[in-house]
């Protein structure tokens, strides 16, 4: 996961890979919860890293259990970039 950019300029936010596995987890259920319901998912972070403004981008790509010719491919991208939003609901 790349590191975002503090809003107040004091260097990239470091995540830890369990902090990543949580971002990923949330914005999984982020996109499953919209597509399923037309609504952004509600979220609350208890980790104060995770509640620090950021902008995010994320790569969308097709399951790994596709056929080989598809596992992998390019979906799409999707994000916000300005940090103006805690990181857990960017």
């Amino acid at each position: 996961m790349a590191a975002q950019t503090n809003l107040d300029g004091g260097g990239p936010l470091r995540l830890t890979p369990a902090q990543g596995q949580t971002l990923l987890r949330l914005a999984r259920a982020a996109l499953r919860h919209y597509l399923a319901v037309g609504e952004m998912l509600p979220v609350e972070a208890d980790d104060p890293d995770l509640q620090q403004p950021a902008g995010v981008f994320v790569t969308l790509r097709l399951r790994d259990d596709l056929p080989a010719t598809h596992a992998g491919r390019l979906r799409g991208c999707i994000g916000h970039i300005e940090p103006d939003w805690p990181l857990a609901q960017v």
